[in-house]
């Protein structure tokens, strides 16, 4: 008896996937609101037959603390060419960044993702509302007084009235004392119970970048640093050159952090104190405004924001990313991460980067946001100050 075989059956083995992940896009939320979270597995594989089945999903939900946030989950959805997925639903109850994770069983892969929450402030008594007349290009609180800088004239303000006005170059606030000056004269104004007490001081004031406190005020140019310093009821300077071979002092910003002073330019980041060495550290990213002891930096043509912080002691600058934040989120016009979403005003906090919003109380003839506060300028003629 013969017995014949026909033709071998042909399976056809999977193949890598030409399906690649998508970048998704930047989520943002308030503290308090509920929010649903897609979360993407791209399938890794195609299979003639029909590719694997996710039957179970671990999902987790990390705040800016790395401690677990309680959360719903759905069950995975499989699709031969769109891959796994599942809505992760949760209020988050603090601001920061969260970190979600989906795991596809069985052995599917992982997937991750982020989401920005920013707390509202919209609610909060503002700090000072007032009224300043024209648009300002710069408004800056002491306490009861404002200064309110158009070009180089500049309104000393109370009570909506002006007190005087004067030509300046630049100015700068730290709580209740401002600082004003031109190419040969800085001046400290300090608000003494609903005054103000005035100190000048005469000499050749170069171009360059500023940072003060309200002891303060120093800024740098090329090879070296002038320091103002209030001292014994008068202003008292000091100018100190940088070790030859540094990085020049550039702009726009400076860092301050005790003695400690940090630079950027293109190409580096500095930081140096009197009488001491410099440390340089390579850096491709884009010096902004300096804020405490950092530096805003932003990456050329990218809009990814980092900081750099400037500490005591012989350690380089750190850079550390702003994260989950793209080019959108990112407002071209300031120095500093600013940016508008769903109406509000957003900032990102300096000394812990999450992000905080502010609806403006009317229609808006300009805004700004500073080291310290947030301002509306409104198209009735009000400001209203937020403090930050």
């Amino acid at each position: 008896m013969a017995f014949g075989c026909g033709p071998e059956r042909r399976i056809d083995p999977c193949s890598p996937s030409a399906t690649s992940a998508v970048q998704p896009p930047v989520l943002v939320t308030l503290v308090g609101e509920p929010v649903d979270v897609d979360l993407v597995l791209p399938p890794a594989v195609f299979c003639p037959q029909g590719n694997p089945v996710a039957t179970a999903v671990v999902t987790e939900v990390l705040d800016s603390f790395n401690q677990p946030v309680a959360h719903a989950r759905s069950e995975p959805l499989s699709s031969n060419t769109a891959g796994y997925s599942t809505r992760v639903s949760f209020t988050p109850r603090a601001a920061g960044v969260h970190y979600f994770t989906a795991r596809f069983e069985p052995g599917l892969g992982t997937t991750h993702r982020q989401l920005q929450v920013a707390l509202e402030r919209s609610g909060e008594t503002p700090l000072l509302r007032t009224t300043l007349g024209p648009v300002c290009d710069e408004v800056l609180p002491l306490r009861e007084v404002v200064l309110c800088r158009r070009g180089t004239q500049l309104s000393v303000m109370k009570d909506g009235g002006v007190s005087s006005t004067e030509t300046v170059t630049a100015i700068a606030s730290a709580g209740p004392v401002g600082w004003l000056w031109t190419e040969s004269r800085l001046s400290r104004l300090n608000e003494v119970d609903g005054g103000l007490a005035r100190l000048d001081f005469a000499g050749p004031l170069s171009q360059g970048p500023v940072t003060v406190t309200s002891e303060r005020w120093i800024q740098g140019s090329g090879s070296q640093f002038i320091e103002v310093r209030f001292s014994d009821g008068g202003l008292v300077e000091r100018r100190w050159n940088v070790e030859a071979g540094a990085a020049p002092i550039s702009g726009p910003g400076l860092a301050q952090s005790g003695e400690v002073l940090g630079w950027a330019t293109p190409t580096k980041l500095c930081k140096g104190a009197p009488d001491a060495s410099v440390r340089c550290v390579d850096s491709e990213l884009q010096p902004n405004a300096g804020e405490g002891n950092a530096l805003w930096l932003r990456g050329p043509g990218s809009g990814v924001v980092a900081i750099a912080r400037f500490e005591p002691g012989p350690g380089d600058p750190q850079v550390t990313f702003v994260p989950a934040q793209g080019a959108a989120l990112t407002d071209a016009r300031l120095s500093r991460p600013v940016f508008s979403w769903n109406g509000r005003l957003v900032a990102v906090r300096a000394d812990d980067l999450s992000f905080e919003a502010w609806r403006s109380p009317g229609p808006i003839a300009r805004q700004s946001v500073t080291e310290s506060f947030v301002v509306f300028q409104l198209q009735s003629g009000e400001t209203v100050i937020f403090l930050r």
